[in-house]
């Protein structure tokens, strides 16, 4: 079932998935080096993870998981390595 959050006009970051389901997103997530990785992807695709990323702050959800070889795979191309999880922790943690 698809976690949704109506609250003053918020989207989940299920509901950016559907909203960018359609566009040739093309993320790629893979090591540049030893301390780095690289996300690489369309504009559409970096619009996306900027959306899903503001989605996810705002969530009543802390973390939201896709990747190239599970739920989401429609959003990267075959050759990325590594997908993402996304969590936001309490503030009282921070």
């Amino acid at each position: 079932m698809r976690k949704t959050s109506r609250k003053s006009g918020q989207l989940s970051p299920d509901d950016v998935c559907v909203r960018f389901s359609r566009r040739k997103t093309g993320l790629e997530i893979r090591k540049l080096d030893r301390d780095t990785i690289l996300i690489e992807g369309s504009q559409s695709g970096l619009e996306f993870l900027g959306n899903l990323f503001l989605a996810q702050a705002r969530f009543s959800d802390g973390g939201f998981q896709l990747g190239p070889r599970e739920s989401g795979s429609e959003f990267f191309k075959k050759s990325s390595k590594f997908g993402l999880y996304i969590h936001r922790f309490s503030d009282k943690s921070a």
